[in-house]
């Protein structure tokens, strides 16, 4: 049966499962899962992710899954703000570092391992946008290769964020992001290597007006005007 008063956490559910719990709080979470049907629930849906099995490989964590990280996150930024609570600011980073965990199974998902938290925190930069819900990503094939561009878009607060995984830095040219708007187009950056990963954090303007993002391979240092194909390309107005 579920218990309505129920207190544990999504979160401590993915430490057990992880194998980040103290002992004695893990047999207690033991014994509370032959009893709780939410979290006997939580704990199946967490265990197809984080132990995948030869016939079940890692799946792409569902849609559902993410939004209700994002409203608990929401709720209990709430919450530590009404209350001025230390507690409640620390579940807030719980939740949060339960969140990007599981942006990094989305874009790592194919690698053996799982990162931890501080390969996350540097191979996912400016996080804040991939939470906002307000933030639509796009994904995009890289030509000629098979890397995926990862673009995340918050017409909101003007931000875009680019990550590209599997794509090589080139000794003579770089890759360069263009806006295009109503076929004009505008520079924005350089793609930059950290961790083996091509990115990119753009802040400003009115990303609303932006119809496409295309990044191009160029002299070194950038040019005023594209010189290649578009090597990636997005068209935001479709998802």
């Amino acid at each position: 049966m579920s218990n309505a008063s129920c207190i544990w956490r999504e979160e401590e559910i993915a430490d057990y499962l992880l194998g980040r719990m103290a002992e004695g709080k893990r047999r207690d979470l033991q014994l509370h899962l032959l009893s709780c049907t939410r979290c006997a629930e939580l704990h199946r849906e967490w265990s197809a992710i984080l132990e995948p099995s030869e016939a079940m490989p890692m799946p792409t964590p569902s849609p559902t899954l993410k939004r209700r990280l994002l409203r608990r996150i929401a709720f209990e930024r709430w919450l530590s703000w009404r209350k001025k609570d230390i507690g409640a600011a620390f579940a807030v980073k719980r939740a949060a570092v339960l969140f990007l965990f599981l942006m990094s199974l989305f874009f790592f998902q194919r690698d053996s391992g799982l990162p931890d938290e501080r390969m996350l925190a540097a191979s996912l930069p400016n996080m804040n946008i991939v939470m906002d819900p307000h933030t639509v990503l796009h994904v995009a094939s890289v030509v000629p290769s098979h890397a995926k561009s990862y673009v995340w878009v918050n017409n909101t607060s003007n931000e875009m964020l680019i990550l590209t995984k599997g794509l090589a830095p080139l000794p003579e040219t770089d890759y360069q992001v263009w806006f295009i708007t109503e076929d004009r187009r505008s520079r924005v950056g350089l793609l930059r290597w950290e961790n083996g990963i091509a990115q990119l954090y753009f802040q400003g303007g009115e990303l609303g007006l932006v119809e496409n993002i295309a990044v191009s391979v160029e002299p070194k240092g950038g040019s005023f005007t594209p010189t290649s194909p578009d090597a990636i390309f997005v068209n935001l107005r479709t998802r």
